[in-house]
C-alpha cells in the first residue's frame, strides 16, 4: 500500500513495464507514467487522490481490470498519449472518470463509469498554441456510464472523429435534456457498418436520440433494449 505522497509510482521512458496489484491512496498523483510505452497496468486500487493516473505521451500500453475510487481531478488522465486500450476498469465517484487530451486513436471499452461528475471527457487544447495536438479517433464502445451527476461522455470543442456506439447510458445528466454532449467534429454516435447506436435510459422509443452541445448531433439509431 502506498499513501499521503505526491506521487504514488512514478515511471518514465520504460518499454513493457508491469504494474499489478497496486493500492495506493491519499496522493496527488497514484501513478505517474510518461514516454513508457507497450506497457500493462492491471488490477491496480486508485482512490483518494488527485488524479488516479495520469499518462502522458505513452503508447500501445495495455490498461485493464483497474479500479479508480473518490479521485478529486479524474481516474485516468491521458495527455498526449496514442494507441492505448482501456478495458475492464471501474471509475466510480471521481469527478471525471476517463479524461483524454491531446491523444489519438485510444480504446475505451468495457469500463463501468459510476456515480462520476462526469464519465468520460474528450477534450483538447486551443489550435495556435505552441503545444497543440488534435484530439482524434477515441473509440468508446460496450461501456455502462451510470448515475453520473453530469454527462456520460462530454465531447468537448475540437475533438475530430470519435466514435462512440453500443454503450449503455442509464440515469445520468437526471433533469437534463440529454445523457451526453458534443461540441466535436466529425462524431459517430453508432456503428456505421451495423447501423447500431447506443442505449438511452430516457429516449422515448420513436425517432433518433438527442445529444446536447453545437455539434446538433443525434444518435439515429438508439437501441431498445440494453445491448
Amino acid at each position: 500500500m502506498i499513501h499521503e505522497i505526491n506521487f504514488g509510482i512514478v515511471v518514465g521512458d520504460g518499454l513493457g513495464i508491469k504494474l499489478r496489484n497496486n493500492h495506493v491512496l491519499n496522493c496527488v498523483y497514484g501513478f505517474y507514467i510518461y514516454h513508457s510505452n507497450y506497457g500493462i497496468i492491471e488490477n491496480n486500487l486508485v482512490e483518494n487522490c488527485e488524479r488516479g493516473i495520469h499518462f502522458q505521451m505513452t503508447y500501445y500500453s495495455n490498461f485493464t481490470s483497474n479500479t479508480f475510487v473518490n479521485n478529486s481531478r479524474s481516474g485516468v488522465y491521458i495527455e498526449k498519449g496514442r494507441n492505448n486500450t482501456l478495458t475492464l476498469n471501474e471509475l466510480r465517484g471521481n469527478n471525471i472518470g476517463i479524461e483524454i487530451y491531446e491523444s489519438k486513436y485510444n480504446l475505451v471499452a468495457n469500463n463501468s463509469f459510476i456515480q462520476n461528475y462526469i464519465g468520460l471527457n474528450i477534450i483538447v487544447g486551443y489550435p495556435g498554441t505552441i503545444s497543440y495536438v488534435r484530439t482524434e479517433y477515441t473509440t468508446a464502445k460496450f461501456n455502462l456510464f451510470y448515475n453520473n451527476t453530469n454527462y456520460g461522455v462530454r465531447v468537448a470543442r475540437y475533438p475530430y472523429f470519435s466514435h462512440i456506439f453500443m454503450n449503455t447510458f442509464y440515469l445520468n445528466n437526471q433533469g437534463g435534456t440529454s445523457q451526453a454532449y458534443d461540441y466535436g467534429t466529425s462524431t459517430l454516435w453508432f456503428d456505421y457498418s451495423l447501423n447500431m447506436g447506443n442505449y438511452w435510459s430516457d429516449w422515448n422509443g420513436t425517432g433518433s436520440y438527442s445529444i446536447d452541445g453545437l455539434a446538433n448531433n443525434t444518435d439515429p439509431f438508439p437501441f431498445i433494449y440494453i445491448p
